[in-house]
């Protein structure tokens, strides 16, 4: 089991490396759902009572997909993975950190709630994204409030389900 949770966590940091942490294309998300299916394939359910040791707590998200959605086929677009689009996507996803907050509001302490903190450090000019740009261009400045971190909290209501 050890094993498997390490190819998974391998495959999901290499994802994010070369995807960025959301994954949308269809490749992509083949890959991390086949590493997830392998290990849930051989690891036990935990009870109720474990669960919340397990899982309670703050985890850094290292990649995520949408699992409604079948995905992108990017083999027929293929400048979102080269050029300046492929750059923006790269430099977005350096300056945005994901924490799954997973914990318990209940007197029970049944696990009730994750909330997915969002951390965006803005750039500050065209020139962090894009090499080569004329410096008019590269020296806009696109975050007019200086701001240095922007924090943004998504709260959910969760739910066991055995």
């Amino acid at each position: 089991v050890e094993d498997i949770k390490q190819s998974l966590l391998e495959v999901a940091k290499d994802l994010a490396a070369e995807k960025g942490s959301f994954l949308y294309d269809e490749g992509s998300k083949d890959k991390l759902r086949k590493a997830v299916d392998a290990l849930e394939a051989v690891s036990d359910v935990p009870s109720r009572r474990a669960l919340k040791s397990f899982y309670e707590g703050d985890w850094k998200l290292i990649c995520t997909t949408s699992t409604n959605t079948k995905g992108l086929d990017t083999t027929r677009l293929p400048f979102l993975n080269e050029g300046p689009v492929r750059s923006l996507r790269q430099t977005l996803s350096e300056r945005i950190d994901v924490r799954q907050r997973i914990r318990s509001m209940k007197v029970s302490g049944e696990i009730d709630r994750v909330d997915n903190v969002i951390e965006i450090r803005p750039l500050d000019s065209f020139g962090a994204v894009f090499n080569g740009l004329p410096d008019r261009l590269s020296s806009i400045n696109v975050n007019p409030f200086e701001l240095s971190t922007a924090v943004v909290t998504l709260v959910h209501k969760a739910e066991i389900e055995s």
